[in-house]
């Protein structure tokens, strides 16, 4: 299930979160239209509570991107993904543990930690507290598009940072100390 990531830009996965009040994607979704790279797959994936998915969802059928409302198939589309742009919370480990790069906009307080240590680290590429997001993002994904190593070492990163396998060392703590 998990496409190998090669370092070049074919898909881009956006989530900002189930709600996304201040409506970060509708802001990345600007910034992939001024893009320099030709034929992009792109997943949008919103929570149902988000109050601007109509809005979102009819931009998305304007550029001819894929709209996801309230999936079950996260998994599967951050795994298809070969960079993803989104909020600092939870779904940061998801990607990691998918190999999947990520631009990190952290949209609460307790998310710029997170996403300042995984940007230093190399995993993510972090961008905070920006007066121009829209460009910020697009420049970022161009300078990415220039030097695929760049995007393939991120990935590694990634991966290296979460295994995925917690549950099972969980459980074998729990069966140990029975």
């Amino acid at each position: 299930m998990n496409k190998k990531k090669d370092g070049y830009i074919q898909r881009i996965f956006i989530f900002f979160g189930g709600i996304d009040i201040e409506n970060h994607t509708k802001l990345a979704i600007e910034a992939l239209r001024k893009v320099n790279i030709k034929n992009i797959e792109v997943d949008v994936v919103v929570g149902g509570q988000n109050p601007n998915r109509n809005n979102i969802e009819n931009i998305c059928i304007e550029n001819s991107y894929n709209f996801y409302c309230q999936t079950t198939k996260m998994a599967e589309i951050m795994s298809n993904a070969d960079l993803a742009i989104g909020g600092g919370g939870s779904t940061t480990w998801e990607r990691c543990c998918v190999g999947l790069p990520s631009i990190i906009v952290p949209i609460a307080q307790n998310q710029i930690e997170i996403a300042k240590d995984i940007h230093e680290f190399g995993a993510a590429i972090c961008i905070e507290d920006s007066k121009n997001l829209v460009d910020d993002i697009c420049n970022t994904i161009n300078e990415l598009e220039l030097n695929n190593k760049v995007l393939k070492k991120m990935s590694q990163l990634c991966l290296s940072l979460v295994d995925g396998l917690g549950v099972e060392r969980v459980l074998k703590k729990i069966k140990v100390n029975m």
